[in-house]
């Protein structure tokens, strides 16, 4: 069973691998999936509005779907553990390092905003 964050980590992977056109059968073998799997991703990609399909079967990230993918790449930063100037979720930190910190229901939300848009 897939868990919540491998699928939303795959949902940014297919963007990632669809943001110089790629077809079902090249998202498949890049990302290891089965045509079943990859079937249900695009269609749900596709529903969100997150990818378009263009006539000769490519499939484009969206101005949506890049918002995704970036706002992804923002919250995996936050996981960077031996950065000492990194990012932090939950508490903040009291000590005096100089870090940017996120709350996890503010990362929620803007994964959410996307989504809903």
């Amino acid at each position: 069973m897939t868990t919540a964050g491998e699928k939303v980590t795959l949902l940014a992977e297919i963007i990632r691998v669809s943001a110089k056109g790629a077809t079902a059968a090249e998202i498949t073998n890049e990302l290891s999936l089965s045509p079943q799997q990859t079937g249900i991703y695009l269609r749900f990609l596709k529903s969100k509005r997150f990818l378009v399909a263009v006539d000769d079967g490519d499939y484009f990230p969206s101005e949506k779907g890049l918002a995704y993918l970036a706002t992804y790449d923002e919250a995996y930063d936050l996981i960077d553990v031996d950065e000492p100037t990194g990012y932090y979720s939950g508490k903040k930190p009291a000590y005096g390092h100089e870090t940017k910190y996120w709350d996890r229901a503010e990362v929620a939300a803007r994964m959410r905003e996307i989504i809903d848009r």
